[in-house]
């Protein structure tokens, strides 16, 4: 979904940029603007992540789009930014793991490797 409109900030999501963050007021609408345009929506997660934006749903009553972009989740009621939250660490690694499947670059658990001794001809010599 593109999505081409500017972002509207609360004053409550600007003071939560700020104190969280450091971000400058300049920074703000620009990094918004980001974050809705490429952060992670509910139909592109999937497990942990799709259960906890389900939630966070449920839980702001106004919300009806939060988008994961980095460690923080954005919570949007259309294009207007109502607060910003940090990722719990089990979310942040369900996440990490889920992009580490996409990739294509999943890691694999090392196995031992099992080294078979070179066959013998009935005499016991090699051949």
């Amino acid at each position: 979904m593109e999505i081409n409109c500017e972002a509207k900030i609360t004053k409550h999501a600007e003071e939560r940029l700020k104190q969280r963050f450091g971000i400058k007021r300049k920074s703000i609408s620009r990094i918004v603007n980001r974050v809705l345009k490429e952060g992670l929506s509910h139909k592109d997660a999937k497990g942990k992540v799709k259960n906890y934006i389900t939630e966070l749903y449920l839980r702001h009553e106004k919300a009806n789009n939060i988008r994961i972009y980095g460690k923080d989740v954005y919570v949007f009621r259309y294009e207007t930014l109502i607060t910003v939250l940090h990722l719990p660490c089990e979310i942040m690694s369900a996440l990490l793991h889920n992009r580490e499947r996409r990739s294509g670059n999943p890691k694999r658990k090392k196995t031992k490797k099992k080294y078979s001794r070179p066959l013998q001809a009935e005499s016991g010599h090699l051949s």
